[in-house]
């Protein structure tokens, strides 16, 4: 994870991944839950950082190296994640800074990293006839843990 960050680190702002961030990227990539980043699972997550940060560059529009409300929401929409208005409020009030209403790169990235290990879990269990996901609590649970 150092090369990741240090690759990273001549963003504005950035501070560089922690620990939590670092476990949560391993897990985006970790399908078999062995705790390991193989290549090939290693090169995967190697482009996702490197398109979570073009993506990140693009939409801080006014280059302070950290996100607005508004400016999150083009940039999860642009990272493929269209979600609702309740989950877009609960997303800001996890991820951005309380005290100045601003997101780092490094929560973005980790917001990106978790929504997509939650969307591919609930894309693989099995669906009922009118197409909800079934979760039995084994699955929520490694889903709410393993993120």
């Amino acid at each position: 994870m150092d090369n990741v960050s240090a690759q990273i680190e001549y963003m504005p702002g950035f501070q560089g991944f922690n620990k939590e961030m670092c476990r949560s990227m391993v897990a985006s990539v970790d399908h078999n839950l062995t705790g390991l980043v193989e290549k090939p699972e290693f090169m995967d997550l190697w482009q996702r950082a490197k398109a979570y940060k073009m993506i990140f560059l693009k939409y801080d529009v006014d280059q302070s190296g950290f996100f607005k409300a508004n400016e999150f929401r083009e940039a999860l929409k642009a990272s493929g994640y269209n979600v609702s208005n309740k989950l877009f409020n609960a997303l800001v009030h996890r991820y951005e800074d309380p005290d100045t209403e601003l997101m780092r790169f490094e929560d973005f990235m980790l917001c990106c990293v978790r929504l997509k290990n939650v969307f591919e879990t609930v894309a693989a269990q099995p669906k009922t006839q009118d197409g909800a996901p079934m979760f039995n609590e084994e699955d929520y649970l490694r889903c709410s843990v393993y993120i």
